[in-house]
C-alpha cells in the first residue's frame, strides 16, 4: 500500500516538473523572439536616451580640458567609441556657445569682455547628450569625408563633407613681402603657401609668440583700441605638400584684416569660426590651398578676384 502512494507520489512530481520545464522552455524562447524583435525595431527609438548634467560651471580656460576628460570617460563607459568630436558634435549647441564668446560678437551685444578665458561657456545645469552607437558611427563616417577647401585670393575657407559646403569662413592670409623674422632665424616669403596636405598637428594651449622678435605675448589690441588678454582658442597646423611651412590656421584678434593679405602667412580666421573648424577638421583631415582667380557659382556667373600675388 505504501509502495503504491510512493509510485503515485513519484508520478505526480514527474508531471508537475515536466509541465514546469515545458512551461520556462516556452517561456524563454517566446522572450527570446519578442528581443530579437526588439532589437531590430530599436532603430526608431530616440538615438540617445543616454545624458548627464553639468554639476558646476564651465569656463573657456577650463572647456578643452573638461571636454578632453568626458570623452575619455563616457569612451571608456560604453561598449562603442566616443571621441571629443563625436561628443560635441552631437551636441552641436556647445560649438555655438564657443563661438558666441568672439570678442567681437559681443560687443555687438553691447558687451566688452577684458578677459575671455574666464567667461563661462556651459552652465550648472546644463544637459549633455552622449551618442548611441548608431549616431556615433554616422557622425565618425561623416568625418571621413570632410576636407578644408581654401582659396587664397578669394579670402575664403569652406568646411566640405564630399562635395558638399557646410561652412564658409572668411580669412585673412600671409601678404606678398619677405622678411626676417626672428622665429625662423632667416629671411622668409610671407606669401600663404598653395598645395594639398592634411593638418598634422592641433594645438589646444597654444602660446603666442611675435615672429618678427620671437617673444611670447598675453595681452592684444582691439580693432576698437581696447587691450585685452588673448582668446583661448585651438590651432591647427597642416602639412602641405609634404612640408610644414608653419602657416597655421588660427584666430586673428584684429576683425578689420579679415579679407585681406596681411599675415606672416598664416590663414587667420575669425575667433568664433575657429571652433567649428576645430570640430570638424581633426588630425589628417586633407587640406587644399588653391590660388583660384575665377569662380562660377551654381547659376553660372562668373567672380573674378585680385590677383594678390600678381601670379
Amino acid at each position: 500500500m505504501r509502495l503504491v502512494k510512493r509510485k503515485r507520489i513519484l508520478r505526480w512530481q514527474w508531471v508537475i516538473g515536466s509541465s514546469f520545464l515545458v512551461g520556462f522552455m516556452v517561456l524563454f524562447f517566446f522572450t527570446m523572439s519578442q528581443w530579437d524583435e526588439w532589437n531590430k525595431q530599436q532603430v526608431s527609438w530616440p538615438r540617445s536616451s543616454l545624458f548627464f548634467v553639468l554639476e558646476q560651471d564651465v569656463s573657456m580656460k577650463d572647456y578643452l580640458e573638461w571636454a578632453n576628460h568626458q570623452a575619455i570617460l563616457w569612451d571608456s563607459l560604453l561598449p562603442h567609441s566616443v571621441n571629443e568630436y563625436v561628443l560635441i558634435r552631437h551636441n552641436h549647441w556647445i560649438i555655438d556657445s564657443l563661438a558666441s564668446k568672439d570678442y567681437y560678437r559681443l560687443k555687438e551685444r553691447g558687451m566688452v569682455c577684458l578677459n575671455q578665458p574666464d567667461l563661462v561657456v556651459l552652465h550648472q545645469g546644463d544637459t549633455i547628450r552622449v551618442p548611441d552607437a548608431l549616431e556615433a558611427e554616422r557622425l565618425e563616417q561623416r568625418i571621413k569625408i570632410t576636407t578644408l577647401d581654401i582659396n587664397i585670393p578669394e579670402f575664403k575657407l569652406r568646411i566640405k563633407e564630399g562635395d558638399s559646403v557646410i561652412f564658409n569662413f572668411d580669412i585673412r592670409v600671409g601678404r606678398r613681402d619677405t622678411q626676417y623674422l626672428e622665429m625662423a632665424g632667416r629671411t622668409v616669403n610671407l606669401e600663404t603657401r598653395r598645395g594639398n596636405g592634411r593638418i598634422i598637428r592641433i594645438n589646444k594651449n597654444p602660446v603666442f609668440i611675435n615672429p618678427e622678435n620671437n617673444l611670447p605675448y598675453q595681452f592684444t589690441t582691439r580693432d576698437d583700441g581696447v587691450r585685452t588678454r588673448l582668446p583661448v582658442a585651438p590651432w591647427l597646423e597642416p602639412e602641405i605638400n609634404g612640408k610644414r611651412w608653419g602657416q597655421l590656421i588660427h584666430p586673428t584678434t584684429n576683425l578689420r584684416t579679415i579679407g585681406k593679405a596681411v599675415s606672416h602667412g598664416c590663414i587667420g580666421t575669425r575667433e568664433g569660426d575657429i571652433w567649428y573648424i576645430y570640430y570638424y577638421a581633426p588630425l589628417f583631415t586633407p587640406v587644399q590651398v588653391r590660388y583660384d582667380l575665377y569662380a562660377v557659382s551654381p547659376a553660372g556667373d562668373t567672380t573674378i578676384f585680385k590677383d594678390i600675388y600678381k601670379r
